[in-house]
């Protein structure tokens, strides 16, 4: 038996990983500047900045536009003319008071069908 334990002993102690370091330096503090929170005004006054830089961009000529000499920027999104939006909005008017439908087509005809089969 004393020759089992003389050869655990010679058999190379593989040496156990450490634990990583603990810091040496102290995390540094985040100075006032970075800590400091938004006020809702400032927030407004940054979205209000931003949304008219991305209205700005939004008028700017497209890049791909150009490159065409004959293209012609397209026209404001909208009505073409007075007579198109009073027509639109009559088309409104007389959608939106249209008589309402009591039920889908299909459960009126169910009905007639039903008045039909018992006479």
């Amino acid at each position: 038996m004393k020759k089992a334990t003389a050869t655990a002993r010679k058999t190379p102690v593989k040496p156990v990983p450490s634990k990583p370091a603990a810091r040496s330096a102290p995390a540094k503090r985040a100075s006032k500047a970075a800590t400091r929170k938004v006020t809702p005004r400032q927030a407004l006054a940054s979205t209000r900045k931003l949304l008219e830089q991305k209205q700005a961009h939004d008028r700017e000529t497209q890049p791909w536009q150009l490159l065409d000499p004959h293209h012609t920027p397209a026209a404001d999104p909208g009505f073409q003319s007075n007579e198109a939006a009073d027509k639109a909005v009559e088309l409104h008017a007389a959608e939106s008071r249209m008589k309402a439908i009591q039920g889908s087509s299909g459960t009126q005809d169910r009905r007639n069908q039903g008045k039909r089969d018992n006479r």
